[in-house]
């Protein structure tokens, strides 16, 4: 099994894409190409809306924000900038900055005690911006645990994109492989009462090695004769008699 680098060794870069061999996205995303054409700015931290569904982690890395929060305190300007799709409710007029990309430098920032986070604000639905967030930790440097590319699949399976798309194409945009979605929609279905349990399968019986040497091994024993009880006859021998002897 290979050695995982330490994250303190691991290089921050902004993730591209996966391309096909005639350079075509394999998912037609319709963020990618406004993230490409916005620019950066500054957002407060508490502006940002971190309960959309748009967090892809079963659980945040603790060892990577300690890390990303002592580059942050040192001065370390090469991280890329965090995504936001930015999204206004038509009910209540109210808008929401729904992150999509960079939880782990959020979360090390605030915790460095900035107040800001520098991030690319696009427009855009909230179902847009989960979709697009499904696909954001394939190359990530902190590496995903089945949890998460779970969690990934579970709600890129609810997304109105995903309607019709076969496992394999959905495998590539989110970055796992086919037989893993197959395994989540299985759990699924399961979990729903739509599939029976897994099947168990019974182990089969250790075969006799002795008998698989010695075939003769293998030939019913004769029939013994059993006898009924039999009662014991022991001899004791009588005392010997005193001699008699005359008056």
């Amino acid at each position: 099994m290979a050695k995982k680098r330490p994250i303190s060794r691991l290089k921050i870069k902004q993730s591209k894409p996966k391309k096909l061999e005639g350079g075509k996205p394999m998912i037609e995303n319709p963020l990618v190409a406004k993230f490409t054409r916005a620019n950066i700015q500054e957002l407060p931290l508490e502006k940002i809306t971190l309960s959309g569904g748009t967090q892809m982690r079963d659980k945040l890395n603790g060892e990577a924000i300690e890390h990303y929060t002592a580059l942050y305190g040192e001065g370390y300007g090469g991280f890329p900038p965090g995504k936001v799709v930015r999204t206004t409710d038509e009910a209540t007029g109210e808008t929401f900055h729904y992150l999509v990309e960079g939880f782990h430098r959020r979360a090390a920032r605030e915790k460095a005690g900035l107040k800001t986070f520098p991030v690319k604000v696009i427009e855009g639905t909230l179902d847009e911006a989960r979709w697009y967030a499904v696909s954001t930790n394939a190359d990530n440097p902190v590496h995903r645990s089945d949890a998460d590319k779970w969690k990934a699949v579970k709600i890129a399976l609810e997304s109105p994109f995903a309607k019709g798309m076969s496992n394999r194409t959905l495998a590539e945009h989110i970055g796992v492989t086919h037989p893993f979605i197959k395994t989540v929609k299985d759990d699924l279905a399961r979990q729903n009462g739509h599939l029976p349990p897994p099947r168990v399968e019974r182990a089969k019986p250790e075969p006799d090695r002795r008998s698989a040497k010695f075939p003769e091994a293998n030939l019913e024993p004769p029939e013994l004769e059993i006898l009924p009880p039999r009662d014991w006859e022991i001899d004791i021998p009588e005392a010997p008699k005193e001699p008699q002897t005359d008056p």
